[in-house]
């Protein structure tokens, strides 16, 4: 296996598993937990390495896992308190696990360097060198299989419990669960996603790991109002910015976790734009429509005013609208388009409604007679 190969794999692999855990995070508007465990993970890798010396790897992971479960516990404990917010309990808890992670670090390992940017980045490039040998052979990186097991931990978790937690997340007062279960749903689900956002952490920091977790779920989410769309959507959204960012950065020899965040970066605000129901260009066409529809309603109600008068002709010319009505050019030209669209007149020099653009002048003008006839 290639080095550029085995980073696109294990790239992808981590997409996969934190595109899925980051919707139980970003549905639930709880996406900036996933920052708070990518930063207090660091205590748990360091004591969970040194109890397992015989195998670090391992240890270090369970470790990790156990810090980001006792983030969430510490932020929910302070939120429930009722005194401190869930932001200021997560802006709280974890730069103190960080910090404690800096001092285990710095008083335990104190020959081992430690690289700000490699906890914050991560340096992808390594995974290549940490291959998992089993049986004599070599499988390919370690961190690939990590995130493997982690994306078949998130897969089956959806398959157990994805309908009750959907349930739970819409609907969060459902009376007929049992508290019970519940509870085990919620931290089933907290476990899951503090193992993606650990097996995230160990082959690409901090950020690539909040990055990879938030983006393609918000993306899914924007893009789709459809559970099972978002559900499938965001881990192959994930993988694919994933792999084509890191088979971007190699010729140019870029930062490989910096250029996925960008390839994220450029999917989001393209979905930010241009998707067809929520975007802001779909909205923005929709304010259009919806003024022409105006304009054009008050078009009709002026042709109907004036039909069979003197002065008809002269106040269903184009020329006559921008002046009488005060409206632009454009703007007469979006109400004619509306209005012609819609049925209601007929385009030409002379400006005519149709059937339905007197009944409907009829109908918004109604109103008006009732009160005068009063």
């Amino acid at each position: 296996m290639t080095v550029l190969v085995a980073m696109v794999a294990t790239a992808v692999m981590i997409g996969l598993a934190t595109g899925l855990a980051g919707v139980w995070l970003v549905l639930r508007r709880q996406a900036m937990l996933a920052d708070a465990i990518s930063h207090a993970v660091l205590p748990g890798l360091v004591v969970g390495s040194l109890a397992l010396a015989f195998a670090p790897m391992l240890g270090g992971f369970i470790g990790a896992v156990a810090a980001g479960l006792a983030t969430v516990a510490g932020v929910e404990w302070l939120r429930h308190r009722r005194q401190v917010a869930a932001d200021a309990a997560i802006g709280f808890v974890f730069p103190v696990l960080f910090a404690l992670g800096v001092v285990l670090v710095s008083g335990l390992v104190p020959n081992v360097h430690l690289d700000a940017d490699a906890v914050l980045y991560g340096e992808l490039a390594l995974a290549p060198q940490t291959p998992l040998i089993f049986a004599g052979y070599e499988w390919g990186p370690e961190p690939l299989w990590v995130g493997a097991l982690v994306l078949l931990a998130n897969i089956a978790f959806a398959l157990k419990f994805g309908a009750e937690w959907r349930a739970m997340t819409f609907d969060p007062v459902q009376p007929a669960m049992d508290p019970r279960r519940r509870q085990v749903i919620e931290r089933v689900s907290l476990f899951v996603v503090a193992s993606s956002v650990v097996a995230a952490f160990s082959a690409v920091g901090a950020v690539m790991a909040v990055a990879l977790m938030v983006v393609p779920a918000a993306v899914m989410s924007l893009a789709s109002r459809r559970w099972a769309v978002v559900l499938v959507g965001a881990p192959l959204l994930g993988a694919t910015t994933a792999g084509v960012g890191t088979w971007v950065s190699w010729n140019p020899d870029w930062s490989p976790s910096g250029t996925i965040i960008l390839v994220l970066a450029v999917v989001f605000f393209g979905a930010l734009l241009f998707t067809p129901e929520s975007g802001i260009w779909a909205a923005a066409r929709r304010r259009l429509r919806q003024k022409g529809l105006v304009q054009g309603s008050a078009l009709v109600v002026h042709l109907a005013t004036h039909a069979n008068t003197e002065r008809e002709a002269y106040e269903s010319q184009w020329g006559h609208l921008i002046t009488e009505l005060g409206w632009k050019p454009a703007e007469a030209r979006r109400a004619v388009r509306a209005a012609v669209g819609q049925g209601w007149i007929m385009d030409g020099p002379q400006l005519r409604l149709t059937p339905d653009g007197q009944a409907l002048a009829e109908s918004l003008t109604m109103p008006a007679r009732r009160t005068i006839a009063s």
